[in-house]
């Protein structure tokens, strides 16, 4: 796999160096989604999420990333909406001082919203843009610990709504 990524890195033109300055990274925070509770008995517009995430730095502050975000579900009555995305995109950071990086993240998200209960099983897809900021600090030489704010939207039957995920995690550099 990392000669297909180094490959495919070369092909583009970049330094396949690049390929053994990666990280990866998780984090978890909570999820919020933009629905509307009016009229409703038993409303939770809100849930605990998650986020792994890749990337290859391009030089000192850009980054090409892919990742996945699971941004749990929202429940209205005696059913719920699940919310999941993979992410592709860019990671822009610039230093405040010697110990912290603003990061800022601009990319596409394919949303997958999948229904339960009386809101239909059925899942649908979309496409829709992603954009994040946060801050991140290092440990020591390869570990650093981040924290951010991504904004996206979902559709489900029609309807849409915004969503953000506040998170806190770790990030480990090759």
């Amino acid at each position: 796999m990392k000669k297909l990524v180094v490959s495919l890195l070369a092909g583009l033109g970049l330094n396949a160096a690049f390929a053994a300055d990666g990280y990866i990274g998780a984090s978890i925070g909570s999820s919020h989604f933009n629905v509307d509770c009016a009229g409703t008995f038993q409303c939770s517009d809100s849930d605990v999420g998650l986020k792994l995430y890749g990337g290859l730095p391009i030089n000192q502050n850009v980054a090409l990333e892919v990742g996945y975000t699971d941004f749990g579900q929202f429940e209205i009555d005696h059913g719920a909406v699940s919310v999941s995305a993979l992410t592709v995109g860019v990671a822009l950071r610039a230093p405040i001082n010697h110990h912290i990086n603003v990061v800022g993240r601009l990319g596409v998200a394919a949303m997958t919203t999948e229904g339960s209960g009386w809101l239909a099983h059925r899942s649908e897809n979309h496409t829709q843009f992603l954009a994040g900021i946060g801050l991140e600090s290092p440990l020591n030489k390869n570990w650093k610990v981040q924290g951010g704010l991504d904004l996206t939207s979902f559709d489900y039957l029609g309807d849409s709504g915004s969503l953000y995920m506040l998170h806190v995690g770790v990030q480990y550099g090759f």
